[in-house]
């Protein structure tokens, strides 16, 4: 892709974030998103096919720049392990009084894939980290399979909290109930809770 393109496309994102801050999801439209970003109406579909698609571009955009942000702000933590459930509630907070929770929650797969695109990969790492730590208390691999195996239950779950999150929930309450009930570790309850209200306890 030409600089030219990759500088369009990223007017094209950031407008379309901007309009959802402003107008909401329900009210954005190609020719909202356009006379924002100050480019001709058609240019839109020389990079989206949808307003769907552009949504997600912009989801995905806004979630690259809060996983990079939080690797940064959360290196001081030692532990993998305390970074993944910090990671967790982070998720809730990036999409508390977002205008794009309900779009997402009509919208699930959609949200599978963002979740590929930006925090897989570094969530996989992680954990491989705690386990080479031996904060976990599974072999290696076992750890990693169920890790792996129970990524797909937990995207679903988040579309539950989203929607606790959508009615007004506390992030917090969210949090604590979902994860002492998946216990994405299999580590003792005692331990999940341990490590849920010591995240908490750096958002007082």
């Amino acid at each position: 892709m030409s600089k030219t393109r990759e500088r369009t496309e990223q007017r094209l994102v950031s407008a379309t974030i901007k309009v959802l801050d402003r107008e909401g999801y329900k009210d954005v439209s190609v020719k909202k998103i356009t006379k924002e970003a100050e480019v001709a109406y058609g240019t839109f579909y020389n990079y989206f096919s949808s307003l769907d698609d552009a949504h997600e571009a912009a989801v995905t955009n806004l979630m690259k720049m809060k996983v990079d942000q939080w690797l940064v702000n959360s290196k001081a933590e030692e532990s993998p392990l305390l970074r993944i459930f910090e990671a967790l509630f982070q998720l809730l907070l990036i999409f508390e009084n977002s205008p794009s929770l309900d779009w997402i929650i009509e919208r699930p797969l959609i949200m599978h894939r963002i979740y590929g695109n930006t925090s897989e990969r570094v969530m996989e790492d992680l954990v491989i980290q705690a386990i080479r730590r031996g904060e976990v208390p599974q072999p290696e691999l076992d750890t990693l399979i169920h890790f792996r195996n129970a990524r797909e239950t937990v995207r679903w779950g988040h579309i539950g909290a989203f929607r606790r999150l959508s009615n007004g929930e506390d992030p917090r309450k969210i949090y604590v109930e979902y994860y002492s009930t998946l216990n994405i570790f299999n580590l003792p309850p005692e331990k999940v809770r341990e490590h849920l209200y010591y995240t908490l306890s750096k958002y007082v």
